[in-house]
């Protein structure tokens, strides 16, 4: 039985998320820039500026978590699928030989 062939996704899911939090990071720095120019030169800011994006992240995490689980279902939903397959040819394999 081969099942079926295709690299995990939670990796790719996993730099998504990271990519996701930086981009959040890069236009709220955008915003404190645009809106107080010396808010956005301070120490402050860039804390201010993580701790932001990581709360919209969190508010979007249940979300993208979703996505990783309708992967492992159609992931495990693809290995019955190919094992159902699989049998059915073992079968009619034994009945042609016969």
């Amino acid at each position: 039985m081969s099942g079926f062939e295709f690299d995990y996704t939670c990796p790719i899911i996993d730099k998504n998320i990271e990519f996701i939090k930086k981009i959040f990071e890069k236009n709220i720095k955008y915003v404190i820039r645009d809106l107080s120019p010396k808010f956005a030169e301070t120490n402050e800011s860039k804390a201010y500026i993580e701790n932001t994006a990581e709360d919209l992240y969190n508010d979007i995490e249940n979300e993208i978590e979703r996505v990783r689980t309708t992967n492992e279902d159609m992931r495990d939903e693809a290995e019955k699928q190919i094992a159902k397959l699989e049998n059915k040819i073992e079968s009619l394999s034994k009945k042609k030989s016969k």
